[in-house]
């Protein structure tokens, strides 16, 4: 596995807000276990797919959001959904998009997280209740893991997990939820794809987290 993986792997313990503790494993078990318990009845809509998470921006007739408190991450907001990151607290929160209510019931949002911590050398796994395996694809030229499970209140959620800048002394970590009301609108997972597509990191170096 790539070296980011096994970082990917290892931080969901911390990733996961109002879990219990879980027990800790060693940097080899963090690496080779990637599967957790089956997930029971959630969607089987997978959107996003080993190896398989971005979607073309060209067709999302976009406007450009710059995430509150980064160097310069932006994302493409698509013509119809709304900015809702100043509705939320937590300066965990960078950005939070709401797709429009004529895509239908499932209520899709998209919101973006930064991650405090020190990463390198963490372990263990998530106890989010059942959850899906966890599985690499890229996203803004960097790695990312990604796993799915259903929330206390009957959400389908996706967390996909970015390690920017994994080679440096102190990579950020940022995650990516994707939750939905049910099964999330083919019209909405498609926008999703796209946002994901068009991840732009801005213009500050990797020589930045070295320090």
């Amino acid at each position: 596995m790539r070296r980011a993986g096994w970082f990917l792997v290892a931080a969901v313990l911390f990733v996961a807000s109002g879990c219990g503790a879980v027990p800790a494993t060693s940097t080899s078990d963090a690496s080779s276990t990637r599967t957790a318990s089956p997930i029971p009845s959630v969607s089987p809509n997978a959107f996003l797919a080993p190896g398989d998470c971005t979607g073309s921006s060209r067709s999302l007739n976009s406007t450009p959001m710059m995430a509150r408190g980064t160097s310069g991450i932006t994302l493409p907001m698509p013509n119809g959904w709304s900015d809702q990151t100043s509705q939320v607290t937590g300066e965990s929160v960078l950005l939070r998009l709401q797709a429009p209510a004529t895509y239908g019931s499932d209520k899709t949002s998209l919101m973006l997280l930064g991650l405090a911590g020190h990463w390198i050398g963490s372990s263990g796994l998530a106890s989010l209740g059942p959850q899906s395996s966890v599985n690499d694809c890229t996203v803004g030229g960097e790695g990312a893991s990604f796993y799915r499970y259903q929330d206390s209140a009957g959400n389908d959620v996706y967390r996909l997990l970015i390690l920017h800048c994994p080679s440096t002394k102190y990579p950020p970590l940022y995650a990516v939820v994707i939750s939905s009301q049910g099964q999330i609108d083919d019209q909405a997972a498609a926008d999703v794809r796209g946002i994901l597509g068009s991840w732009n990191w801005g213009g500050k170096v990797c020589d930045f987290y070295n320090n």
